[in-house]
């Protein structure tokens, strides 16, 4: 962390936290700069009323925010820091400050946001992972938001190839939102990395939705909408990326769905057509062709493309190995996993190292594969269960 992130804590802890006018403060004076101001200099930017808060210089609670952080591995990213996004400089209301876990995204490859409905059809979930699959593998990386639907499949999409995948968080990145996504979490954290423009301990509250979505579209290059009603928050991720001069992708939605109706919409207003992943890399060829290589995937629901197997026989469960049946199509280290679970008897990702003898950081991209499969379910508490 640089010096600007004790500054940057005391302007976010001083002002309102998501407020327009402190994005606009920081864009005019640098943070250390702002700590020092007068009344008389503050107002021209923010309003007499506005810059009444700025005038307590007290640093205590941004010092203990701070020491919070290091204790829990948070890095503090601040808006004139040299690694903060410039993606992020270019759009109108830029976050002073990010909070990461795990890494940001790397500014030397193309970024692509993939956004949808929470409640989300299979054919829907299918597409996403196809679609998050092929441009990890072409060298991609995934943006998404961590919500339960399509935002689960975009990011496990990726993960599942061992490509790294960020989550936007609408609350502090100390803070497992959905908790059904507990699992989801711990492998963005150690393959990606969780941001979030929220002060950590921050709850997922309503109204920190629609401000975090102008945060994946301004880390995209292209943002592409896969399958949502046309008041939701993929919408309004879809207007941030058309303010902020992204490309705009979306899957047309079929004559007989009449509720997920909004990639339509987009559609008819501009956004790209989007039935294959050919039709994103087409757009990025000719600004990215010497950083990707167009690879397309197929994922269907229990019989996916299926990433080599590592090992050349099966690892051998410790004790009496269970009588289940793998299905077909998975790989070696899959079926390993899978039979590894009795029937009806939940276990642990370490129970499931214990059982094959595989290391850790193996195991849980397979249990996501699995489920992601319809293999298997996750329960709460980090735990498994063969469906």
């Amino acid at each position: 962390m640089t010096e600007n992130a004790l500054y940057t804590l005391w302007l976010l802890l001083a002002g309102k936290q998501g407020t327009v006018k402190t994005s606009r403060l920081i864009q005019a004076m640098d943070v250390k700069q702002a700590y020092h101001a007068t009344k008389a200099e503050l107002i021209p930017h923010l309003g007499e009323k506005d810059a009444a808060p700025f005038l307590n210089k007290d640093l205590r609670e941004a010092q203990r925010v701070l020491d919070d952080c290091r204790q829990k591995g948070i890095d503090v990213v601040c808006y004139h820091d040299a690694n903060y996004p410039a993606p992020l400089r270019e759009i109108d209301d830029p976050p002073p400050a990010l909070f990461v876990i795990g890494q940001l995204p790397d500014p030397n490859k193309p970024t692509v946001g993939v956004v949808g409905t929470r409640k989300c059809s299979s054919d829907a979930a299918a597409a996403a992972a196809t679609f998050s699959c092929s441009l990890a593998l072409s060298g991609f990386q995934i943006v998404s938001g961590m919500a339960n639907g399509i935002d689960t499949y975009a990011h496990k999409g990726s993960l599942i190839k061992g490509k790294a995948s960020f989550a936007i968080l609408g609350c502090g990145v100390d803070i497992i939102y959905p908790k059904s996504n507990e699992t989801l979490y711990r492998l963005l954290r150690e393959h990606g990395g969780l941001i979030s423009e929220y002060l950590p301990s921050t709850p997922p509250l309503a109204r920190n939705f629609p401000r975090r979505n102008r945060i994946i579209s301004g880390l995209s290059d292209g943002v592409l909408v896969v399958e949502c009603p046309p008041k939701s928050g993929s919408m309004s991720t879809a207007r941030h990326a058309v303010e902020q001069n992204r490309m705009l992708f979306a899957l047309p939605a079929a004559p007989s769905d009449r509720i997920n109706t909004g990639t339509n919409q987009l559609i008819k207003h501009g956004a790209v057509f989007c039935t294959e992943p050919d039709d994103i890399f087409n757009e990025f060829l000719p600004r990215y062709g010497d950083r990707i290589t167009p690879t397309t995937v197929r994922y269907v629901p229990a019989m996916g493309e299926r990433s080599a197997p590592s090992h050349p026989e099966a690892p051998k469960p410790k004790g009496k190995e269970p009588a289940v049946n793998p299905p077909p199509a998975l790989s070696v280290e899959e079926t390993a996993v899978y039979r590894a679970f009795p029937e009806d008897q939940p276990l642990s990702a370490d129970e499931i190292c214990q059982q094959t003898g595989l290391p850790f950081h193996r195991v849980l991209p397979l249990l996501q594969a699995l489920e992601l499969s319809g293999c298997i379910e996750a329960l709460p508490g980090s735990m498994f269960r063969r469906k």
